[in-house]
């Protein structure tokens, strides 16, 4: 996980990313000084799946390293769909925060 941090380039933050396990992911997001955020904590609230779309869209843009998981749910009303948890790197929070700033996306955050 110091890979994450010392990592060079944004590219190479990716490249991390990608490898990282669902697992240590949940449990990184929880700790007090994460290494991995999710985008729900990053920006304080939640939306559906079509607004993801555009939140990604600015990172893909913006060349902002991401990770998406999914995990399919076990029990429930829900159970057998797929959920997706969206993920930027702590030390991108600012630069995506930024690029969603930027690209007009936190402007009409829900209440």
């Amino acid at each position: 996980m110091e890979n994450l941090e010392n990592a060079p380039t944004n590219k190479e933050v990716q490249l991390i990313l990608d490898q990282l396990h669902r697992e240590f992911c949940f449990r990184q997001s929880h700790k007090r000084q994460p290494k991995i955020i999710t985008f729900k904590t990053m920006l304080g609230f939640s939306f559906n799946s079509k607004r993801i779309e555009e939140f990604v869209g600015v990172l893909i843009e913006k060349e902002i390293p991401y990770l998406i998981l999914e995990q399919e749910l076990k029990s429930g009303p829900n159970k057998g769909k797929i959920k997706q948890y969206h993920f930027v790197a702590s030390r991108n929070v600012n630069e995506a925060l930024a690029a969603f700033t930027k690209a007009g996306l936190l402007q009409d955050k829900p209440e």
